[in-house]
């Protein structure tokens, strides 16, 4: 994941953002190599901005995961029940997410 934090900037001092990526090749589906699963590159992202709350620190954060919303497999569960050509785990679609740190 590449951050920039925001820096000297009145207007937005105590904001940064950040984007990143996971690519995978193509790879074998099971330990038998009987099927593959397509490679896949997900975008990732993230915007934060932090202030002083008298003595405490707060930082407010954001993450989405899969920006572009692309349909991809992430991986098979060999312990399942099932072949692993019905075990196959799609990643998940476009998803976002917030969090509060309050550091005392």
């Amino acid at each position: 994941m590449i951050k920039y934090e925001f820096k000297g900037v009145e207007a937005v001092d105590g904001f940064s953002m950040g984007l990143g990526g996971i690519a995978a090749g193509q790879r074998e589906g099971d330990v038998a190599n009987s099927f593959q699963l397509p490679g896949f590159v997900r975008l990732d992202a993230m915007a934060a901005y932090k202030w002083a709350l008298g003595e405490s620190r707060v930082t407010a954060q954001v993450n989405i995961r899969n920006l572009l919303d692309k349909q991809y497999y992430e991986s098979t569960d060999p312990d399942a029940n099932v072949s692993p050509r019905l075990g196959v785990y799609p990643g998940a679609p476009l998803m976002a997410f917030g969090s509060v740190r309050v550091e005392y």
